[in-house]
């Protein structure tokens, strides 16, 4: 009789961590707040992991990337263009004193976080799902971002620049080294395509399609793209009452 109490009790346990409140997903519009509750409570119960790209995904672009700022900011180079930042950043992270910039820099900023975001991943978690930020930001730089700005992931995996660029298909090879295969992928751009194709049940790209806001950003292309490629779209202006934290 014991037995059968406890296990009623842990079961119990378990049903109510998990039941969705009015408080879950509050700045998510419907239908779209159902359909992302529906997909997780339907998941599968094993190896419920999701992965999040971070920048323009968690956190805005506009005016420019948080590490593009960084470098512009720590870097005597000259930055006109992509490759530019790049050669810039390279050198920056071999500095010396290259985590003190980082750490320096967070002092003051403050990254754009979207807020239905968080509560997407504060969702998944309550629903033993393992989130992990995969991001093509330099695994240092990355972890202290998301340590400042979102304290809610379980693990990030950044660029570590002596192996690869972790951007497009580097983001996978990093997951596959690390064993991790997502159920669910979370993007912004042709960048995540390759990590949207990996997961197991689904890829999301984060239309930016607000012009009002600032976070716009080629929305007709990845709507083409999207379809395409069978990723479902959560966009920006249409899906959440709320952007930022």
């Amino acid at each position: 009789m014991k037995k059968i109490y406890k296990l009623l009790l842990v079961l119990s346990i378990v049903f109510i961590s998990n039941i969705i409140t009015a408080q879950d997903l509050k700045s998510w519009k419907e239908p779209m707040r159902s359909e992302m509750i529906k997909m997780i409570e339907k998941a599968p119960k094993k190896n419920r992991i999701a992965t999040f790209d971070m920048d323009g995904t968690m956190i805005s672009e506009s005016p420019a990337y948080d590490i593009a700022i960084f470098t512009q900011k720590y870097s005597d180079a000259k930055i006109a263009s992509k490759d530019d930042l790049v050669k810039a950043l390279l050198a920056l992270a071999k500095d010396e004193k290259y985590k003190e910039y980082v750490d320096d820099f967070f002092t003051t900023h403050k990254s754009k976080v979207y807020q239905p975001m968080v509560e997407l991943v504060e969702l998944l978690k309550k629903n033993q799902f393992k989130v992990i930020l995969c991001t093509a930001s330099e695994d240092y730089f990355g972890t202290v971002a998301m340590n400042t700005a979102f304290p809610i992931f379980d693990d990030v995996i950044g660029t570590n620049f002596k192996v690869r660029l972790n951007d497009k298909e580097g983001k996978v090879e990093n997951l596959r080294e690390a064993g991790i295969r997502p159920m669910f992928a979370f993007g912004n751009s042709d960048g995540d395509y390759a990590m949207l194709e990996y997961a197991k049940k689904g890829g999301f790209i984060v239309l930016h399609n607000d012009k009002a806001s600032g976070e716009y950003d080629k929305p007709e292309e990845y709507i083409k793209e999207c379809e395409e490629n069978n990723f479902k779209m959560i966009r920006i202006n249409g899906d959440w009452k709320t952007i930022f934290k």
